[in-house]
C-alpha cells in the first residue's frame, strides 16, 4: 500500500509523520512502520482525531473521578456508501471497517485509558458482500467494556455518532460532538457547543511537537494497538471467535 510506505519512507528519513486513518491495510505494513520507528528520530501521529474533540477532552477529565471499570457504547449511524466506492476496495480504502470504525476503537481506547486485550465482531448478512454494519465488543486490561454499532442502514438526517459512557454510579454521554451529558446522584448538567470532532486540535497538537522536536501528542504504541485491534475486528468476523490482543 502507498499510504504506509509512503509513511515507512519518511520515518526512516527522520521525518515526523502525521498519517491518515489506516495506519496500514494489514498486519504487515503496520509491523513495516513499526520497524521504520527504531531508531529514527522523528515520531508518528495517526489521524485519529475525535480524541482531540474539546467534548471528549471534557468526558475524560470526568472520568478521572470515577473509580472502577467503564462500560461504554458508540453507535454509529454512518451511512450508506456507493458500492463501487474506493472506500470498499479492499485494496484501496480497506473497507469501512478499518478505514472507519477505527476511529471508535482508538476513541474507547482513549476513554479506557488501559491496553484492549481482546476483540469479538458479528455482523448482518449484507447483501451487497460490503461489510458496512458491524457490532464490535472491545475488552480492556482493567475489565472495562466498549460495544461499537456501526450501521450503514440507517437516515443520514438522523444524528451520526452517540457514545455513553457507564461508571462508578455516573453516566457520561456525547451526542454528536455537540452535547455533553453528565448524570450523578439524580442530577444532569448539560454542555453544550457546535460540533467539533477534534480535526483542527489535533493537527495543532502535532505542529506544536514538531516545533518542540517532540514528544508525540499521544503515546505511539496506543495508536498502533488502536490499529491493530481495527485489525481484529475482521480477524473476528471472518473465524467467529474472540481474537487476543496483542495480535502475533
Amino acid at each position: 500500500d502507498q499510504h504506509s510506505a509512503q509513511t515507512v519512507a519518511a520515518l526512516n528519513a527522520g521525518k515526523s509523520v502525521l498519517v491518515e486513518k489506516p495506519l496500514g491495510l494489514n498486519r504487515s505494513e503496520i509491523e513495516a512502520v513499526q520497524t521504520s520507528r527504531t531508531g529514527a528520530t522523528g515520531f508518528l501521529q495517526i489521524g485519529f482525531n475525535r480524541r482531540f474533540a474539546p467534548l471528549s477532552i471534557a468526558a475524560k477529565q470526568k472520568l478521572a473521578s470515577l473509580e472502577g471499570p467503564r462500560f461504554m457504547t458508540f453507535r454509529v449511524n454512518a451511512g450508506a456508501v456507493p458500492t463501487g466506492s474506493w472506500l470498499h476496495n479492499i485494496e484501496e480504502g480497506g473497507g469501512r471497517i478499518i478505514g472507519e470504525m477505527c476511529h471508535f476503537i482508538d476513541l474507547a481506547r482513549y476513554f479506557a485509558g488501559c491496553n484492549i486485550t481482546s476483540v469479538m465482531a458479528d455482523a448482518p448478512l449484507s447483501e451487497t458482500g460490503a461489510c458496512d454494519d458491524v457490532t464490535a465488543t472491545l475488552r480492556f486490561a482493567d475489565g472495562s467494556l466498549a460495544t461499537i454499532a456501526y450501521t450503514a442502514l440507517g437516515d443520514r438526517s438522523y444524528p451520526k455518532e452517540m457514545i455513553e459512557i457507564f461508571a462508578g454510579g455516573a453516566v457520561i454521554a456525547i451526542n454528536n460532538f455537540r452535547t455533553l451529558t453528565s448524570t450523578a446522584g439524580g442530577k444532569s448538567a448539560k454542555q453544550n457547543r457546535s460540533q467539533d470532532k477534534g480535526f483542527s486540535a489535533a493537527l495543532a497538537a502535532f505542529t506544536a511537537a514538531v516545533r518542540k522536536g517532540g514528544p508525540a501528542p499521544i503515546d505511539e504504541k496506543e495508536l498502533v494497538e488502536s490499529s491493530m485491534a481495527t485489525l481484529a475486528v475482521l480477524e473476528a468476523l471472518q473465524s467467529g471467535n474472540r481474537v487476543e490482543l496483542p495480535l502475533t
